[in-house]
């Protein structure tokens, strides 16, 4: 690893500080070298706060250093256009910056290389695709949000090494060790939404809030979403209880009965009536009804039968599977995914881009279709 992937990677590792508090903006880092030092660093750490790069110049005007000549690493373009802060491509200019290293374009329409052609044209040298791969994985969320123009879905799965999700005595919790519970409450404070479907919330009545390793409910909690076509939700659930402090969602059929939407509604909790396609609800008018409300990912727990509905209409995005060291077995033990399934291996859905993790006793597989 060369200087500038060195200076990258801490870029890098610095923007994972806003994970879950920058949504629907990306996670950005930045370093400032002068003399082959560091000298001063930022990270975006909230939506609507100052970006990665004006929190590092200003890190080094708190401590009185000059950067006139010095080198900003960036894991992204800087934005050139105003949002909801101004253009960092011109704070960098007017700071005196003679060199800016970045590690991939905005993909964002508003910027998409012209940060880089602002900067460049003011003088400045500009290296771009120092650890783009590694990047592009850190903001894949953004990325997918701003190319796709809907939310990206991660389906997480627990399951047995021969891949039941339930005993055939319908027992569920806990599959997986604490190691793969404390991830999945990090993955649940960093995506913007968390949804399963109704078969879940009435088998394990689960609060879907994401929680600290003291089991403590975390500052910052994802949209709660129930995919239930039948609004079969019941008031007493976890979720209705506690949806005047976290909001929930409830995905359900158009035609569902108005006196428990009612119901529901005097629970504070909210409905989005969704049309159907040949009596399954079209997710994709859902995911485009998500972002509109600027919810850029969702991270989708279960169960069997919703995993089926969003990966036959081709919504997911990322696998994320927890392997844990049990055999279930039965025949009537529940699998991972349930539906009506594929027909023909030629149909089956191909994975690729594995790597494979150890959470505890668990394994972690994360996969791309």
């Amino acid at each position: 690893m060369n200087f500038d992937e060195e200076m990258m990677s801490r870029a890098l590792e610095l923007a994972m500080n806003g994970w879950g508090k920058t949504s629907p903006n990306p996670l950005v880092g930045a370093v400032i070298v002068k003399d082959g030092k560091i000298v001063a660093e930022g990270w975006h750490d909230r939506l609507g706060g100052s970006h990665a790069e004006v929190q590092a110049l200003d890190d080094a005007k708190s401590k009185g250093i000059d950067v006139s000549g010095a080198t900003m690493y960036i894991n992204l373009e800087p934005c050139s256009h105003f949002g909801r802060t101004p253009p960092c491509s011109l704070a960098i200019i007017r700071s005196g910056i003679r060199r800016v290293v970045t590690a991939m374009v905005d993909p964002n329409p508003l910027v998409a290389g012209r940060g880089h052609t602002q900067i460049h044209q003011a003088g400045i040298e500009v290296v771009t695709g120092v650890l783009e791969e590694e990047a592009k994985k850190l903001n894949e969320i953004f990325i997918h949000y701003m190319t796709k123009l809907r939310p990206f879905v991660c389906l997480k799965m627990a399951t047995s090494l021969d891949g039941k999700t339930v005993t055939s005595g319908g027992e569920s919790q806990w599959i997986s060790g604490s190691e793969s519970q404390t991830w999945v409450h990090r993955q649940r404070s960093r995506y913007s939404s968390v949804g399963v479907g109704i078969n879940t919330v009435l088998s394990d009545d689960p609060s879907l809030t994401a929680r600290d390793q003291n089991n403590q409910e975390r500052e910052r909690q994802p949209l709660r979403i129930v995919i239930d076509p039948h609004l079969r939700l019941p008031l007493d659930s976890k979720l209705v209880k506690t949806a005047q402090h976290w909001p929930v969602l409830v995905v359900c059929r158009e035609d569902a009965q108005e006196e428990k939407q009612k119901l529901l509604e005097s629970h504070q909790v909210k409905l989005f009536p969704c049309p159907t396609n040949r009596e399954e609800l079209n997710l994709s008018v859902f995911l485009d009804y998500l972002h509109s409300l600027e919810i850029d990912s969702l991270f989708l727990e279960g169960g069997s039968n919703t995993a089926w509905h969003f990966l036959n209409q081709g919504l997911i995005d990322k696998f994320c599977l927890i392997l844990a060291p049990l055999i279930i077995a039965g025949e009537t033990a529940k699998g991972v995914i349930g539906g009506r399934g594929f027909e023909k291996l030629s149909e089956a859905l191909r994975i690729q881009r594995r790597s494979i993790l150890t959470l505890g006793q668990d394994f972690l597989i994360e996969a791309y279709p």
